[in-house]
């Protein structure tokens, strides 16, 4: 035996309709309003946790920076903008909870290298 499906019609009440769909709209508006705070927290976190500059005067090969990160536990990366090459840094010195000196081997180019400290 086969069954024929059974067909309803719904016939909201147009005014009842407006309503719930108006509330939906509000809802998922402070939903999205949610998600754009906790993603500003988090972005302000990342940002916490991090400090870049683009470095080199074309003749030292020591770089002072203040990075106020309020740690010794930084890990220091360089490279080289304009081939994305790692450079390697001779001596770190965490001078303290917020500055660290860099020495390299050679002089750096003007604006040559790119700093990214990360506060693990």
């Amino acid at each position: 035996m086969i069954l024929a499906p059974r067909h309803t019609t719904f016939d909201p009440d147009p005014k009842a309709a407006a309503k719930q769909n108006g509330e939906n709209a509000r809802d998922i508006r402070q939903a999205f309003r949610l998600l754009d705070d906790q993603d500003a927290s988090f972005a302000a976190q990342l940002a916490s946790l991090s400090y870049k500059q683009t470095f080199g005067d074309g003749v030292s090969t020591v770089y002072s920076f203040r990075h106020g990160l309020n740690s010794l536990d930084v890990i220091a990366f360089v490279y080289e903008v304009a081939t994305g090459t790692d450079v390697p840094i001779a001596s770190c010195i965490r001078v303290d909870e917020n500055n660290i000196t860099l020495e390299f081997t050679v002089g750096v180019g003007l604006s040559a290298n790119r700093l990214i400290l990360v506060k693990p």
